[in-house]
């Protein structure tokens, strides 16, 4: 609330400037006051037995017009008690009542405030309440009887007076009970000065802030919250600061300074109650949920001021990793204020690291074009048969990018533009803007390397950040520290960017040293913990622990899962001081590796893995209590699932004999037969299934009729009836995938496609094509169209078949175009980039890394890919790369070693395509299609 004075020149312009029905009054004044605030306006009127204070809320200001006498002005909205105390004035300048005799010298200012008093000559002190206030005298209020013409001490504590001031009053009338009227005794030396400095301390301050000093609870109303943060950067040489304070009234101001000077104070609005109100949900949120939200970027190692009612300020440190996960979003909210200009950002909500924008912009955001927008997500398929004509250059780049400032569009086109096209202008724009979710999303310490091209040369101080990120995912230490090093610098931090390289140094020194034979068990067992520690607040500067977090997060996890496992999960080693710490972390971060399948994990993951299950199976206590450890640990036949596809077989007979006598047998058999069955082992997964069958579990009994079939080199019996529609539809697939010329045509059209499931009609569908019985394109249609299980694996089929039947890339695309993020996405771009390659467009080979990057991610992909680059005979290099990386996954994968022999055998390489085919063939001996191809070898 805000206090100022109106001046009339004489009583019939008070009276025009008064509007009783709307309840408006005209204030001439010369002090402009911000709209929509609530208001003090002391009125001045000539001939008035008194000054009048009238309170109001400002609607609207009226500027100085000297040439036709129009005075500045505010005008002023009151309440109706207003105008019931107004009337008494409008009916004196009307001539209603006679003016009356001037009551007093000093204008009262309302005020509630409580003081202490006593009675002359009377020790003991009672408390008063203050209900208005002049430098004349006072009303006030008391428990205590008090006499007319007693004199009073009162000890008033002054707005941003250290202690009270005691002054003389004399009781002058006693209007209600417990009300009575004081004047002050001037005669004591400086008392009427310091009655006119209080008087003018509570014009100047803000009336809210006034009350919030000298507040009674339940009566008054506090401050107005606040929240405020600041970061630095060093601009030439100069350090510049920055801030921004956002009140819960919606004020907003700016902060710059430079270096150790006061920064400038700038009002960029008065009422922003949506932003105000967007900052204060965060706040709540953070405060009340404890939810972790890093902003994405690069840290800016700020500080945030929280002040809350009835409550001292609280500082916040920034570059506290546990501060940013708590109050990331507040800060990202606010960090986006101060760069309104920033294109959304395609992923993540990332901000990159540049200066606030100018303060005009700042003021007025709408009225400034941004330097690009990002469009709203969409189908790309326009820039993408683009991208894929384009044979200029330029024209290339121009849709590339297109494809990147789609919000929410694949980070492998931004990454494809710096790695290829890294000096071109659009390159410059992406690393500018959208670097923090195309190096977050780094799969891998190649792909890595490659970005490193761009980022390690770049001058700017946010790509420093990143670098480092880079160097650590290549472990090189030296790099990462100097790059740290000049981040920090930038951000005019540098004792921090000092203390971050000691640590990068000490890890590269700690890991250089781990084998080293010299050492001390507890030096060992110390340096393991520090990398622990070191690699688990890296990933956290990039996200939170989640099945969410970026790649790179990811592959810093599993570090500091590693080391963790090594000390913490091991209970042969002794207790040390972040033990349990290291022992949390493990029960956080294993749901999160227990996610996806164990085999599609580095190896030395996998054994963390087992290890530490192993432990907190062994030592619940360790780990929160058995009643925790249960809810982290996977059920049994998950357990001797996952172990048998990593061929940990002596580990799967400890865990049966150990549950021999407490799980249902049948159970267990089923998890074994069903991994033997995925690793191709159906011999095993024959003799295993045969006592596990159950009528309701499909995929069992399917896998059972399976392994016979495959576990019988020349199965004769394919002729007779089958037992049931699982056993039928065993044979089909049996039939398909050996690639026989035996067509069980007759039994195909004695089968009911209503009764199946949808993963059972789709291999009905593939049988029936195959046979050319009619009908079955239809089905197929149908079953693309049909959310089930079976509708990605649909639509992959079709695909296929449109690429044989010669469709265009154009249908082919609107076919997958909702498929390409799912569990079959790389083979959907796979299919793509082939039939791209198909129409003779220049540039299908984008499509095709796209692809293969998509597999990368998803080892379990990489076979179908494989499959259909051989099969369509396209993009031999790529195919050959993809398969050097499928063997280290997938050694003992008979349809590999396969697609590796076709490979071989067309490059030429006779004797390493013989060396494949046999393994195919030593795995699957009856295989036609590996009979076939081995004959071809044999014939050069």
């Amino acid at each position: 609330m805000s206090f100022f004075t109106a001046k009339y020149n004489s009583g019939s312009e008070f009276l025009d400037s008064v509007n009783q029905e709307k309840k408006i009054i005209f204030c001439p004044t010369s002090m402009e006051i911000g709209l929509n605030q609530k208001v003090v306006a002391e009125l001045h009127i000539p001939g008035a037995p008194n000054i009048f204070l009238l309170k109001g809320v400002a609607v609207a200001w009226q500027k100085a017009i000297p040439r036709n006498r129009i005075r500045s002005g505010l005008y002023l909205k009151f309440s109706t008690n207003e105008l019931k105390r107004l009337a008494y004035y409008l009916s004196i300048f009307s001539g209603s009542i006679p003016v009356p005799p001037r009551r007093r010298k000093y204008p009262r200012l309302p005020v509630i405030m409580t003081a202490k008093a006593r009675v002359i000559k009377k020790p003991n002190y009672f408390e008063i309440k203050i209900h208005n206030f002049s430098e004349g005298g006072a009303r006030i209020s008391s428990g205590k009887k008090l006499e007319i013409n007693s004199i009073l001490s009162i000890e008033i504590a002054a707005p941003g007076g250290v202690k009270p001031i005691p002054f003389s009053a004399r009781v002058v009338n006693n209007p209600e009970d417990n009300l009575y009227g004081i004047n002050f005794m001037t005669r004591e030396h400086g008392t009427s000065s310091l009655l006119k400095e209080i008087m003018e301390r509570f014009k100047k301050l803000s009336f809210v802030i006034f009350l919030l000093a000298f507040m009674i609870p339940g009566v008054v109303k506090a401050a107005h919250s606040y929240v405020y943060y600041d970061y630095s950067i060093l601009k030439n040489g100069i350090i510049n600061k920055y801030g921004l304070r956002i009140y819960s009234n919606g004020r907003l101001v700016y902060y710059k300074g430079i270096a150790n000077s006061k920064p400038r104070e700038i009002l960029l609005s008065k009422n922003s109650r949506k932003f105000a109100d967007k900052v204060f949900a965060a706040l709540q949120e953070a405060e009340s949920n404890h939810s972790e939200n890093t902003p994405c970027g690069a840290p800016r190692g700020g500080k945030l001021v929280i002040s809350k009612q009835k409550s001292s300020p609280r500082n916040l440190n920034l570059q506290e990793i546990d501060k940013l996960e708590k109050y990331g979003k507040v800060v990202r909210i606010m960090q986006k204020r101060l760069q309104p200009l920033h294109p959304e950002s395609i992923r993540n909500n990332c901000l990159s690291l540049n200066v606030p924008a100018k303060v005009e912009i700042l003021k007025d955001p709408g009225s400034f074009e941004k330097d690009f927008e990002t469009t709203p997500p969409h189908s790309p398929k326009e820039h993408f048969i683009n991208l894929l004509q384009a044979d200029d250059l330029q024209d290339k780049l121009q849709y590339l990018m297109e494809i990147v400032t789609t919000r929410g569009s694949d980070l492998f086109f931004g990454k494809y533009l710096l790695k290829n096209h890294r000096f071109s202008d659009e390159a410059k724009k992406i690393a500018r803007y959208f670097s923090a979710p195309l190096v977050y999303s780094v799969i891998s310490s190649r792909e890595g390397q490659k970005l490193l091209n761009y980022y390690s040369r770049s001058r700017s101080v946010e790509n420093k950040y990143f670098a480092t990120l880079l160097f650590l995912l290549n472990y090189n230490f030296s790099a990462a520290a100097t790059s740290i090093n000049i981040y920090y610098r930038g951000l005019a931090k540098s004792e921090t960017g000092t203390e971050v390289a000691q640590k990068i140094r000490k890890a590269q020194k700690n890991m250089g040293r781990l084998n080293y034979g010299k050492s001390s068990w507890a030096n060992q067992i110390r340096r393991i913990s520090f990398l622990f520690e070191f690699w688990y607040d890296w990933a956290r500067r990039i996200s939170p622990p989640s099945n969410n977090a970026p790649t790179l997060a990811q592959i810093f996890y599993q570090r500091a899962f590693h080391y963790a496992r090594m000390y913490a999960g091991n209970l042969r080693i002794g207790s040390i001081s972040s033990t349990p710490y290291g022992r949390k972390t493990l029960r956080k971060l294993l749901p999160l590796f227990l996610s996806r399948h164990w085999y599609l994990y580095p190896v030395y993951t996998q054994v963390d893995i087992i290890n530490v299950i192993t432990a907190m199976r062994s030592a619940p206590k360790l780990f929160g209590g058995p009643n925790q450890v249960e809810k982290l640990i996977p059920s049994i036949s998950n357990r001797i699932y996952e172990l048998l596809r990593l061929r940990r077989f002596y580990a799967v007979d400890q865990l049966e004999k150990k549950y021999s006598n407490k799980i249902d047998p049948i159970i267990l058999k089923q998890a074994s037969g069903m991994a033997l069955y995925h690793n191709r082992d159906y011999e095993k997964a024959n003799k295993i299934l045969s006592g596990a069958q159950t009528p309701d579990d499909h995929k069992s009994l399917l896998a059972y009729f399976f392994s016979i079939l495959k576990s019988t080199n020349n199965p004769s019996n394919l002729e007779q009836p089958p037992e049931n529609k699982i056993e039928g539809l065993s044979r089909i697939k049996f039939l398909l995938t050996q690639n026989t010329t035996q067509k069980p045509k007759k039994r195909l059209a004695q089968c009911q496609f209503n009764q199946l499931a949808a993963e059972e009609k789709l291999l009905l569908i593939k049988a029936k094509l195959s046979t050319g019985i009619p009908g079955a394109m239809e089905n197929l249609i149908t079953l693309t169209q049909t959310k089930s299980p079976a509708q990605s694996d649909s639509v992959s089929f079709l695909a296929h078949l449109y690429l044989t039947n010669n469709k265009s890339f154009e249908e082919v695309y609107d076919l997958l175009s909702s498929s390409l993020y799912n569990e079959q996405s790389a083979a959907n771009w796979g299919l793509l980039a082939t039939s791209a390659k198909y129409d003779d467009f220049p540039n299908a080979q984008i499509l095709a890394h796209k692809a293969v990057n998509t597999a990368y991610k998803n080892p379990r992909q990489m076979i179908s890919l494989l499959k259909l680059f051989v099969r369509f005979a396209v993009f031999p290099d790529l195919s050959y790369q993809l398969a050097q990386e499928a063997l280290a996954r997938f050694q003992f994968n008979p349809e590999l070693a396969w697609l590796r022999a076709a490979l071989f055998l067309r490059s030429g390489m006779k004797e390493q395509a013989q060396n494949e085919i046999s393994r195919a063939l030593q795995k699957d001996p009856g295989n036609y299609k590996y009979q076939k191809l081995a004959k071809q070898i044999q014939a050069i």
